[in-house]
């Protein structure tokens, strides 16, 4: 077997590549912050048990053009991990000038009664939807559920998530923005 022989990297050309893939990273959260600045209000057009939330159409309705305008597009694909067939929702971001790729798993979770009088394929499109929904929305921090499950009966909180006496209900600041970032350094 004959071996190729490599040229060896002087020291400039490693700095030279680091620096290539360091700045590519920077021009993709450059374009993912300036995305995150530019969301709007996200339309909650669903009521559930206990909170009103977006369905996943709206939260693709209010991120993705946002997304697209700044370089970045988004790949949602629903497979399972071939050593344990567990259901994963795997959320691609990529930005379209650099390629850089931000790609995470998040498991789909069924259990036992959800299968109850229902079709195994209902169960698992919802739950492929939900994951989705949740995933794409807490990558991009956005609000897409008014969740109440927390608060208070006289503490009722608007589309930021700063209650109506200005308190935020994370408890970390009340300078929150709409897309449920918050300001502030510390944490409790």
């Amino acid at each position: 077997m004959t071996q190729i022989k490599m040229p060896e990297m002087t020291i400039e050309v490693a700095k030279e590549m680091l620096q290539y893939r360091f700045d590519k990273k920077i021009d993709y959260h450059e374009a993912f912050l300036k995305a995150q600045m530019e969301f709007p209000d996200i339309h909650k057009n669903k009521s559930g048990a206990r909170s009103s939330y977006a369905d996943l159409g709206a939260v693709y309705d209010a991120a993705i053009p946002v997304l697209n305008a700044n370089g970045i597009h988004v790949q949602q694909e629903v497979t399972y991990h071939k050593d344990t067939l567990i259901h994963i929702v795997i959320t691609k971001l990529t930005h379209s000038k650099t390629g850089q790729i931000d790609e995470f798993e998040t498991l789909v979770s069924c259990r036992d009664e959800d299968f109850k009088n229902k079709i195994t394929l209902q169960v698992y499109g919802s739950s492929y939807t939900y994951v989705k929904r949740y995933a794409l929305a807490s990558k991009l921090c956005l609000f897409a559920d008014k969740d109440t499950d927390g608060a208070t009966e006289n503490k009722k909180y608007n589309n930021t998530g700063v209650s109506n006496t200005g308190v935020s209900n994370t408890g970390v600041s009340n300078n929150t923005s709409k897309t449920g970032m918050s300001f502030s350094n510390s944490f409790n």
